[in-house]
Parts: C-alpha cells; structure tokens; sequence
C-alpha cells in the first residue's frame, strides 16, 4: 500500500467517521500506539497502522471470524483469541468504502497488536 496521510482519509470520511477518526488519533498520540482498530455498522473489523505523531497511514488490515476473499485482500494469517482472526492486509485502493459507516474503536493492544507488528515487521 502507498503512504496516506491521515488528512487524506479525513476528506474520504463523512462527519461522523472523521470526529470518530480524529478522537481514535488523539487517543493514539496520548497512549503512543500504531495500531487502530476501527468497527463498522456492517461488522467489519478495520485496523490503521500509523504513526501518531507525523499521521502517515503505513497499513490497513481486516479482521474477521470468517476468511474472506477479494482481489484486494492480501492474507497474512490467523491468530487464535478469543476464537479465529483471520487477519488481511488491504490492498486496494477503495478506502473511503472500507471506512463507511465507523461505529466505534480501540487503540489496540496486547496479541493482536503483537502479531500485527511482528507480520509488517517481516514485510
């Protein structure tokens, strides 16, 4: 995936997704965390690989109970918690329809986060 700024995705993003957006990177910086999952209406598990501080978007990935296919999933593995992750990497280039419809976040933590950057490390 190519770099993208967090005030790229913002202009994607209608209001309620850039307030929630803006509150999850305000969230990051106080914590100093990369990883943001993000939840969708639809059930869509969406985590951002960022930096905080410089707002680069490094990554985006998808979480799911069940495996998915699409040309514009790359998958990276599973992680047994809390039952199956199947964990993607994005590839495409629609990402204002991926972040549609945000309902809340976390700032990630703990074995999902651990496997996240062990996997781009490896990249």
């Amino acid at each position: 995936m190519e770099l993208i700024k967090v005030t790229d995705l913002l202009e994607m993003l209608e209001e309620r997704e850039r307030s929630l957006l803006l509150l999850a990177l305000s969230e990051a910086i106080q914590l100093g965390r990369n990883f943001l999952l993000f939840r969708t209406s639809e059930g869509i598990e969406v985590v951002l690989r960022l930096n905080p501080y410089t707002e680069d978007v490094y990554g985006i990935y998808l979480l799911s109970h069940l495996e998915k296919e699409g040309k514009d999933l790359r998958f990276l593995g599973l992680l047994q918690q809390d039952g199956v992750h199947y964990i993607y990497e994005y590839i495409g280039k629609e990402v204002r329809t991926l972040l549609a419809n945000l309902t809340s976040y976390q700032v990630l933590s703990g074995a999902i986060e651990d496997f996240l950057t062990t996997m781009v490390q490896s990249d």
